[in-house]
């Protein structure tokens, strides 16, 4: 499980780039047609946390906060691919990627460079991690009964500015990760307006190019569908 939380290093090339925003529009398409976690994950950058998967992510964000449109396209979708893989987790996986998390939280704490709001989304996020990591919690998790009676031993309490999902139903479990995540994913892409380093994506024509890519095969595929339907009414 990946939340995305630090962008990938080191240097990629355009075909590279290419791929992996090819890929991950594959991806959105097969999470729109309901296909399995199997055929997604048999795609070389969506190997969960690579460095190409979290170069894809941050490569859509980008397109999601230049492109007010696609915003809600990238907030869905990438909801859907954590669940997917949230749903394939078993208890030992789960326990490892919540203590990477921790570590993830730890450098972005220690660095104090991400935006307050991001800051103290991180804080509670972290505290959740360590709650879950208690092994009665995660049993907990992976006990499918309890949807039919939530224990409020196992009912974590986050501020509603810093999840406000939550706040419609007493949830456990997956529905916070998915909550919070939403939240966090909103929060990075308001906070992309006080980079520089977003503003200079704009001089770079590699960039530019890519994002064009991804509005037209997305834009493409709505349009096609609606002359479609248009034309069967």
């Amino acid at each position: 499980m990946s939340f995305y939380l630090k962008p990938p290093r080191g240097q990629i090339n355009f075909h590279q780039l290419e791929e992996c925003a090819r890929q991950r529009l594959m991806c959105y398409d097969k999470i729109c047609n309901n296909d399995t976690l199997l055929e997604i994950s048999s795609f070389e950058c969506l190997v969960e946390d690579s460095s190409l998967d979290r170069t894809g992510h941050f490569i859509f964000r980008l397109s999601a906060y230049f492109n007010s449109r696609f915003r809600e396209v990238f907030l869905q979708n990438e909801a859907k691919l954590l669940l997917l893989r949230l749903n394939c987790y078993k208890e030992a996986d789960l326990k490892y990627f919540l203590k990477k998390i921790l570590r993830q939280i730890k450098d972005i704490l220690e660095e104090n460079e991400a935006d307050d709001k991001i800051l103290e989304v991180c804080i509670w996020f972290f505290k959740i991690c360590q709650q879950m990591l208690k092994k009665e919690y995660l049993a907990y998790i992976f006990n499918e009964s309890h949807k039919a009676d939530i224990n409020n031993n196992y009912i974590l309490k986050v501020p509603f500015h810093v999840c406000p999902s939550l706040i419609r139903n007493r949830e456990t479990g997956k529905t916070y990760f998915l909550s919070i995540y939403d939240s966090y994913l909103k929060l990075a892409l308001d906070a992309m307006k006080y980079s520089r380093n977003v503003e200079n994506t704009l001089y770079d024509d590699r960039i530019i190019d890519i994002l064009k890519f991804i509005k037209s095969h997305y834009f493409k595929k709505i349009f096609l569908t609606l002359t479609l339907t248009l034309n069967l009414t």
